[in-house]
């Protein structure tokens, strides 16, 4: 999981790079912004991937019925826990931004 956060990091930091080489804005302002923003989207990721169920009624899903049925309970314990993995990590990115916006 380490690693993971890491290369998040990485990946939000690289973009920090880019808003601050491609504008005018400075370091300070373009690190702290980006880690907020980049922990709200996988925060609202992980919300929002364990909002969806199964598609059974459409043509390119897994059936043709139009009986549509819920979540079994392994489908909805995987999607819990992988919501909270990325709530995990979206907040863990919004603390690394508020603290880089307290000490730049």
């Amino acid at each position: 999981m380490l690693i993971v956060f890491v290369l998040l990091s990485a990946a939000v930091a690289g973009v920090a790079l880019l808003i601050v080489q491609l504008s005018d804005m400075k370091a300070s302002r373009a690190f702290p912004l980006a880690f907020y923003l980049g922990g709200a989207l996988i925060a609202l990721g992980g919300f929002l991937s364990a909002q969806t169920g199964q598609v059974t009624g459409l043509p390119w899903g897994r059936g043709a019925l139009p009986a549509e049925r819920g979540l079994g309970y392994e489908e909805r314990e995987k999607a819990l826990n992988n919501a909270i993995v990325y709530a995990g990590f979206g907040i863990a990115l919004i603390v690394v931004g508020a603290v880089l916006d307290a000490k730049l």
